[in-house]
C-alpha cells in the first residue's frame, strides 16, 4: 500500500509558517521614515507659501474687476440720464451724498442743495451752459449687491462709495464748425451744425480716503456726444438745465 505524499495532507487554504511569510509580515507593518515625513513636509510648505503670496494678488484682481463692473454700469445710467433729459428714478436722493459747483478759473467750490431726482439730473447738467464749472457728485454705486443699499445713510459705510466728475463742453470747443468752412450766401449769414453739439464727459474717481476731497489713486472717464437743445427749468426755486428728449 501506498502512503500519500506530505503535500497532500497540508491544509488547502493555510501556508506553513517559515522564513518567506515571517519577512512579508514584517514588511507590511513598516511605516514611513522621519526623513520622508521631513520631506513631505517641506514640500508642503513650500506650496503653503507660494498659495499664500498670490492670495492678496488674487483678492485685488477680483476686487478691481468688480469694481469696474459696478461703475461700467453706472456709467451708462448715468450718461443715459442726462443725454436724454430725464427727471430720475424716485430713489436717486438716496445715492447721491452730495453735490458741488467748482469753478475752474477762481478754484473754489460750492455746495448745492437738492431735494430731488429731477434736481440731481439737472445740476448735473449746468456745465453745458455755465462752461466753466464742473459738477463733482459723491455717489453710493447703484449697482452692486442687495447688502450694500442700506436705507438709511448712516448705514452705507461698507457700501462702494465714488466721486464723479461731469465736465459738458459745447461743440465749437473740440470740433471746427462748419460756419469756418462754407458761407450760406443764398440767407447772407452762416450756417452752423454744431450750435446743439455737446461732448459730455464723465470721470468716475475711486476709492475714497477719509477726506473725500482729498486726490483719488484711481480713475475711469467715460465720454459721448449729444446734440440736443437744452432747455431751463426752475425746480425749488433752483436754476437747473436739461437737455431736450
Amino acid at each position: 500500500m501506498k502512503l500519500p505524499s506530505p503535500s497532500l495532507l497540508r491544509p488547502r487554504g493555510r501556508r506553513l509558517p517559515g522564513r518567506g511569510a515571517g519577512a512579508h509580515a514584517g514588511r507590511s507593518r513598516a511605516g514611513f521614515t522621519l526623513v520622508e515625513i521631513a520631506i513631505a513636509i517641506g514640500v508642503i510648505g513650500f506650496a503653503m507659501v507660494a498659495i499664500i503670496g498670490i492670495l492678496p494678488t488674487g483678492l485685488q484682481v477680483q476686487r478691481d474687476n468688480r469694481t469696474e463692473t459696478v461703475l461700467n454700469q453706472d456709467a451708462t445710467f448715468w450718461m443715459e440720464a442726462i443725454r436724454n433729459g430725464a427727471r430720475g428714478p424716485a430713489d436717486l436722493t438716496r445715492y447721491v451724498d452730495r453735490i458741488e459747483f467748482v469753478d475752474r478759473e477762481l478754484g473754489t467750490a460750492t455746495n448745492v442743495v437738492f431735494g430731488s431726482s429731477a434736481e440731481i439730473i439737472g445740476l448735473l447738467t449746468t456745465p453745458a451752459v455755465e462752461t466753466n464749472l464742473d459738477v463733482y457728485a459723491y455717489v453710493w454705486a447703484l449697482s452692486g449687491s442687495a447688502s450694500e443699499k442700506a436705507q438709511n445713510v448712516a448705514s452705507k459705510e461698507i457700501s462702494f462709495k465714488y466721486r464723479m466728475v461731469v465736465r459738458i463742453e459745447r461743440g465749437t470747443n473740440f470740433a471746427v464748425p462748419f460756419n469756418q468752412l462754407s458761407i450760406n450766401a443764398g440767407q447772407g449769414g452762416f450756417f452752423e451744425p454744431l450750435g446743439t453739439l455737446c461732448q459730455v464727459q464723465l470721470r468716475f474717481e475711486y476709492p475714497l480716503g477719509v477726506n473725500e476731497a482729498a486726490a483719488t489713486t484711481r480713475k475711469q472717464v467715460y465720454s459721448a456726444l449729444v446734440s440736443r437743445e437744452i432747455e431751463t427749468n426752475t425746480l425749488a426755486g433752483k436754476t437747473v438745465y436739461f437737455f431736450t428728449p
